[in-house]
């Protein structure tokens, strides 16, 4: 992969979505850079993958913050509407 798009993929994927956590190694978090695939993940499950033009491939962030918006309302007291 082209230097100066790794080096745009990584601040644009710097911090997780979901926790806002920028580490990566030491089973915080991944990133691969390989020659037709950019590839970052948080230790909560948020991953994202990209081609080699920085089209994203997959991004579970969506999924993650609406899960965490459930389990914060399930773990809350009374009813809301969802």
């Amino acid at each position: 992969m082209n230097a100066m798009r790794t080096l745009e993929l990584i601040q644009k994927y710097n911090k997780c979505p979901v926790c806002g956590s920028d580490k990566v190694g030491n089973g915080a978090g991944k990133l691969i850079v390989e020659e037709y695939k950019f590839y970052r993940s948080c230790k909560y499950g948020w991953e994202v993958e990209t081609d080699e033009y920085g089209n994203e491939v997959h991004n579970n962030a969506r999924e993650l913050l609406k899960y965490e918006q459930f389990k914060n309302l399930k773990k809350g007291s009374g009813s809301a509407w969802i």
